[in-house]
């Protein structure tokens, strides 16, 4: 595999072809017109490429040798973590069936070889466009509107990536749920915009906690989670204690103590993102129901729950 870079450019093409001449010439065109260029020469440099670099955009050609084009766009469409890639193919054939049945797989356009420069810049930008508008709407969709954290589908959709990678490179994740506790109370003698200010004041306080590359998220009600790869059980724990006297300390004005239980849920990817979740959320209810030392923990298997 090579790999062709310019300096102050944003956008990354990845592009795939076994052909020399066709793969120099486009190159060159796109970095001509500013774009950062990767090249492949087969669907397998390809697919080893996308596990380190995620590109804005991937252009391959049909036919070559080992998987096709086509194949290669059925496995980026498998994979959650890229599957929302633009892929654009070309091929000197393409016509009838073929084009059809790359368009239905989630090609987002079919260019017809020998390919024209402009022709392909001008497809590209308006691709690319597109991308970051979906990409933009997807992250509103994943956002919760009252603390601005990642919400349930947004969260599920980092778990699911965080597992995978921990599972390739056999990295511990920690999930932490945390629940508010006397939530009701300060609703109830102190009204809902009262108990709105306090999930606000509680997504800021994970924001400030967690490390660049964690996830913080509202589950839901005053249910809320952190996604922590690379972080150990022991340190999950840590954290976990950490923000719960934070917690005590801002909330001293009510009435009852409010405060946040924990559950912890710490494993090498062997569990999917709903096993995960339900694992921590057990542990987080045990923990309400021993008001001394709140935090507790789950290892290895889901639902094994280890005392602080």
């Amino acid at each position: 595999m090579t790999m062709f870079m310019q300096d102050q450019v944003t956008q990354r093409i990845l592009v795939v072809d076994d052909d020399t001449v066709t793969l120099t010439i486009l190159a060159a065109e796109l970095r001509a017109a500013s774009y950062r260029v990767l090249t492949a020469r087969n669907a397998e440099d390809a697919l080893e490429l996308l596990e380190l670099v995620r590109p804005d955009a991937v252009i391959s050609d049909v036919v070559m040798p080992g998987l096709s084009g086509i194949e290669l766009l059925s496995e980026l469409k498998s994979r959650s973590e890229v599957s929302g890639i633009p892929l654009l193919l070309m091929s000197a054939g393409g016509v009838g069936e073929e084009k059809a049945a790359a368009i239905r797989l989630g090609a987002c356009d079919y260019l017809q070889k020998p390919i024209v420069g402009l022709e392909v810049l001008a497809r590209l930008e308006l691709h690319l466009e597109q991308s970051d508008e979906l990409n933009k709407l997807r992250r509103l969709c994943e956002l919760d509107a009252l603390t601005g954290l990642s919400n349930r589908r947004g969260i599920e959709s980092a778990l699911d990536q965080a597992l995978c990678k921990a599972r390739a490179g056999s990295s511990e994740l920690s999930v932490v749920i945390l629940d508010v506790d006397n939530f009701k109370h300060v609703n109830d003698t102190h009204g809902h915009k009262e108990g709105d200010a306090l999930l606000r004041k509680v997504g800021s306080l994970l924001r400030q906690e967690i490390r660049q590359g964690d996830l913080a998220g509202r589950l839901g009600g005053d249910e809320f989670v952190l996604v922590l790869p690379g972080c150990s059980h022991v340190a999950a724990m840590q954290l976990g204690a950490r923000i719960d006297v934070v917690m005590n300390r801002l909330c001293s004005k009510y009435e009852q103590p409010v405060g946040l239980s924990f559950g912890v849920y710490s494993a090498h990817g062997g569990a999917n993102a709903e096993e995960v979740l339900d694992a921590a959320d057990r542990a987080m209810y045990a923990a309400k129901l021993q008001r001394a030392g709140r935090v507790r923990g789950a290892r290895g298997q889901v639902g094994a729950l280890v005392s602080k």
